[in-house]
């Protein structure tokens, strides 16, 4: 149009606007390729044709999945604190290249496109957490750690004897001892009214709660603070080598469930942290079981009776456990719930691992041994079996 004169500009200005009301997304094309009078051959292709093949996407994406794993490391096992890791990774992809908040690429309104694919962002954050394990009627294995990725230790609290002759210790991933255990030259104690054999303890909004125990704590409810267990009130019912765990309602408030007390039929009770109020029932009793978590969803399996039960929505799984299993373990990595060892009758010990599918339990794996009554811990996705017996050759137990 720079070199012409008269009508021939107006031509040409003509034929400009018709070639782009042929282009894609405009008059003739509204709807974007294929298009009637254009060849779309010609361009490129879209930058979010194929996200994987997209160098910036497939780094976004990458960074997102680095730093998932980072934060739910931190959280160990905490549920609330996982949910918030996945929800942050989903918003994090969505922000990314070809991602729900940047169909088109390159430049994302939420994602600096120019970083470097060596460069690496936080997008969580770090998180300090606690955790308890849940006990039985041998031991009870109660673990605290400050997750800055420097701490290796469990910390383990056994009442089985009177505490002067089974103190708490800290055992290293390596299988060291520490004992006993000193806060600013201060042993640990146990308070009036505080106990830890046949109890069970979970972990609440960062604070460690062992409840119930042998006669005559079973209606303690303690929390382990700075170096002493301290009972802060009474249970309702009397609560006897029960089953607990934490899990998140609808609200992401934290609650815990503690169930299959001695003598309870199968009854729960929901405690919030400031009261205790009954909950659902399980159609079997499952005394001397752990209450597994699965996706949030609370997994009771075995016990005196044959029965393994979804016990949010009532429902009654398969069940390919043999009769009369108990004594246990139940532990969470990310969302998958996992048993380890346990009991048939009075005489068969298991080494089996079992994972369940949500249906029904799948032998995964091989303990180095027969091992019940034992608690079970995890770290870095790792898990560490503590106490309990395993069976000698001879038939008799350790």
């Amino acid at each position: 149009m720079t070199s012409c004169t008269g009508e021939d500009c107006i031509t040409c200005y003509n034929d400009r606007e018709e070639f782009i009301a042929n282009c894609p997304c405009n008059d003739y094309c509204p709807n974007d390729c294929p298009c009637p009078g254009f060849d779309c051959d010609l361009l490129p292709p879209h930058p979010c044709e194929d996200p994987e093949s997209n160098p910036v996407a497939v780094m976004c994406a990458d960074l997102a999945q680095s730093e998932l794993d980072t934060c739910a490391e931190n959280c160990f096992v905490d549920e609330k604190c996982l949910r918030q890791c996945y929800v942050r990774m989903e918003m994090a992809i969505k922000n990314c290249p070809c991602g729900e908040h940047c169909l088109d690429g390159c430049p994302c309104p939420d994602f600096n496109c120019n970083l470097h694919t060596t460069t690496t962002t936080v997008m969580f954050p770090t998180t300090t957490r606690t955790t308890t394990t849940a006990t039985t009627s041998t031991t009870t294995t109660t673990t605290t750690t400050t997750w800055s990725g420097k701490n290796d230790t469990i910390f383990v609290i056994n009442t089985f004897y009177d505490p002067p002759q089974n103190p708490p210790v800290l055992i290293h991933v390596t299988g060291n001892v520490n004992k006993p255990i000193e806060l600013n030259g201060d042993a640990f104690t146990y308070d009036k009214g505080t106990e830890a054999y046949r109890s069970c303890s979970f972990t609440q909004n960062g604070i460690m709660y062992i409840a119930g125990g042998v006669y005559p704590y079973r209606r303690q409810i303690s929390i382990i603070e700075q170096c002493r267990l301290r009972n802060i009130g009474e249970l309702s019912d009397d609560f006897e080598m029960g089953a607990c765990n934490n899990f998140m309602s609808a609200n992401n408030e934290e609650y815990a469930l503690l169930c299959f007390g001695y003598g309870s039929s199968g009854g729960c009770a929901r405690f919030d942290g400031q009261s205790i109020v009954s909950a659902q029932t399980a159609y079997k009793p499952h005394y001397g079981t752990s209450l597994g978590n699965w996706q949030n969803i609370p997994v009771a399996a075995g016990g005196s009776y044959d029965s393994v039960e979804n016990l949010e929505n009532d429902r009654r799984m398969k069940n390919n456990l043999k009769e009369d299993f108990k004594q246990y373990s139940f532990d969470t990595v990310y969302h998958d719930l996992y048993m380890f060892g346990g009991m048939y009758g009075r005489i068969d010990t298991s080494t089996a691992i079992l994972k369940y599918d949500g249906w029904t339990f799948t032998e995964v794996g091989q303990l180095l041994d027969h091992r019940y009554g034992h608690r079970s811990v995890v770290k870095d996705n790792i898990v560490y079996l503590v106490g309990g017996y395993r069976e000698w050759p001879n038939g008799g137990y350790r």
